[in-house]
């Protein structure tokens, strides 16, 4: 997916062009799928009585989960701007 094409990319300032790359890379798409298909399953491991080492595991894992999407919706924010809702 690159909502922006390549002669756009040139008209991008240092550090949006940085984040630009990035984020369109395959690699970050396949971090990102793994992160989402984890979360999924953690997410689906809880029950009822469940022993309050294993729920307090599954809240750190909530907790980073979170952080990763937030750090990818803020890269992709820099790096499309306005277009990133447009897409």
């Amino acid at each position: 997916m690159k909502p922006m094409m390549a002669f756009q990319r040139e008209k991008l300032g240092c550090i949006r062009r940085i984040f630009y790359d990035l984020v369109t890379q395959p690699a970050f798409d396949y971090f990102i799928m793994v992160a989402i298909s984890l979360n999924t399953i953690f997410m689906a491991l809880k029950w009822p009585n469940m022993n309050k080492d294993i729920q307090r595991n599954l809240e750190v894992a909530n907790y980073i989960f979170t952080a990763i999407f937030l750090v990818e919706a803020i890269f992709k924010l820099i790096a499309f701007c306005g277009s990133y809702f447009r897409d």
